[in-house]
């Protein structure tokens, strides 16, 4: 569903092109029951996979490269790895492997490496430079529609039935046994009965991957106690800007999260270090001189109880080397691509919508 979203972001600039029909599709795996709900909730058409990789498209636009290497026509690959451990991960897990064929093995037929920074395409000539020439910095559309969307946060604040005078409190955790939802699931019940009251709301946005990688049925059992107690669980299809936009302050593990809130001047604070052995990249760092890291053994409200952020324009100076300008940048290179003229009409990302936002409260079965 991350992905997903970057997908949908790229095609919000072009979808009311009514000369361009847009399909999706879903490869089989872990993950696929989870995209078809997200698509589903999008009211995407979605075509199926097997009938996907025996047609040829027009344009495929994708965050998965090896996804790519099973589909036919050019290809718009998004790639967002801003750090040199990610370069090393992707390459220990194949995922160079991928870009080959995804990009280099298509020979004459037309691809482009989408990056958010110069940065990126800087690392992608260390680790990979036969497929650097494809490579095209075109901002991130996900970072502009979050700036689009800041003017609406009073329209998502009363969507999720947040009253004036309220102090919500966005907690977010990531997948995986290294994550705090992993090694500490208990910590958000506590964060709940300590910060719950005097006009505090306490939202609970845990990664998708959890939701889909164990089920909604189990995990809903996981966060029993919690939810009992009046933590607020945000539905996984929500978009994950529209909670962050509404919280007065955040705190988590979710790094994508964390830096996006950062970079809005949300205070935020953090659960975890890095791993040893792991250094930091420039958003990380960025990020950890405006943080708090919590301390699970001090009063967490008083570790929260801080001022706005500062910082937060050296963070998103991280995240894009193109800000406000990725509607332009995408697409230029999607028509290119496609072969068509670009419209008349001004590009601009557009705001993600306050409609359809749901939340499971305290009082919801």
């Amino acid at each position: 569903m991350t992905a997903g979203n970057r997908v949908l972001d790229v095609l919000s600039g072009i979808k009311h092109d009514s000369d361009i029909r847009i399909m999706f599709t879903v490869a089989p795996g872990a993950a696929a029951a989870g995209a078809e709900l997200f698509l589903a909730e999008a009211g995407a058409l979605v075509l199926p996979w097997q009938q996907a990789c025996r047609r040829r498209f027009d344009l495929i636009v994708t965050a998965s490269a090896s996804e790519a290497s099973n589909l036919t026509g050019p290809v718009l690959l998004l790639l967002n790895m801003s750090e040199r451990r990610i370069f090393a991960k992707e390459r220990r897990a194949g995922g160079i492997e991928d870009l080959h064929r995804a990009v280099l093995g298509r020979g004459t037929v037309p691809a482009v490496i989408g990056l958010p920074h110069r940065r990126q395409r800087d690392l992608l000539y260390e680790c990979c430079p036969e497929a650097a020439r494809y490579a095209a910095v075109i901002g991130d559309v996900g970072y502009d529609r979050l700036i689009a969307s800041l003017p609406l946060r009073d329209a998502y604040r009363s969507a999720l039935g947040i009253r004036n005078g309220h102090v919500v409190i966005l907690a977010t955790t990531t997948r995986g046994p290294c994550s705090v939802f992993g090694t500490d699931p208990a910590f958000f019940s506590r964060l709940t009965e300590e910060l719950l009251g005097n006009g505090n709301r306490v939202l609970f946005q845990l990664h998708p991957g959890i939701w889909f990688g164990h089920g909604v049925r189990r995990v809903r059992a996981w966060i029993r106690t919690a939810h009992a107690s009046g933590l607020e669980v945000i539905a996984p299809t929500v978009d994950w800007r529209i909670p962050l936009i509404a919280a007065d302050r955040v705190v988590g593990d979710d790094e994508a999260v964390i830096t996006h809130a950062a970079a809005i001047g949300k205070p935020v604070a953090t659960f975890r270090s890095r791993p040893p052995g792991c250094a930091p990249g420039p958003v990380a760092e960025a990020v950890a001189k405006v943080s708090t890291t919590v301390n699970p053994a001090m009063p967490l409200h008083r570790q929260l109880d801080s001022g706005p952020a500062s910082g937060g324009a050296e963070i998103a100076a991280q995240l894009t080397s193109a800000p406000g300008r990725s509607g332009a940048l995408v697409r230029a290179v999607v028509y290119r691509l496609l072969h068509l003229p670009e419209p008349r009409t001004r590009p601009s990302c557009r705001s993600i919508p306050a409609a359809g936002i749901a939340f499971q409260t305290r009082r919801s079965s």
